[in-house]
């Protein structure tokens, strides 16, 4: 039997959702490609469809190595996972505000949605 259970079509799909984010990102107008990729306007991008693959993938993988664990363990370990990804999404959030915060004005910068100096209206 074959060691790699891989499945090729959640590989493909993924691989056609990053394709399909990269194009959206590019940002040319007009694009031959938006009436393909909807430009991320629609309902439900692709960025969604390759964060819910890639979760699910996840799943499965650790889903059959903690089989046989409690369910205590598997719930204190996601919590663990939890708070250390929204920590690093703060603290990473509040840095990348602080330079952007530092740099106001700076008339080599492309101009933002916050013309104002105030800190409480960029946060």
């Amino acid at each position: 039997m074959n060691k790699n259970t891989r499945l090729l079509t959640v590989d493909l799909l993924r691989g056609l959702f990053l394709c399909i984010i990269i194009v959206d990102h590019l940002a040319r107008y007009p694009g031959f490609f938006e009436i393909f990729t909807g430009r991320g306007y629609l309902w439900v991008s692709a960025a969604e469809g390759f964060f819910f693959l890639s979760g699910w993938m996840i799943g499965m993988i650790r889903g059959r190595r903690n089989i046989e664990k409690k369910f205590n363990f598997i719930l204190s370990k996601l919590f663990s996972r939890t708070l250390l990804l929204y920590s690093l999404t703060v603290v990473l959030t509040l840095t990348f505000t602080f330079i952007a915060y530092m740099n106001l004005g700076n008339e080599h910068l492309k101009s933002g949605l916050v013309s104002s100096g105030n800190v409480f209206d960029i946060i």
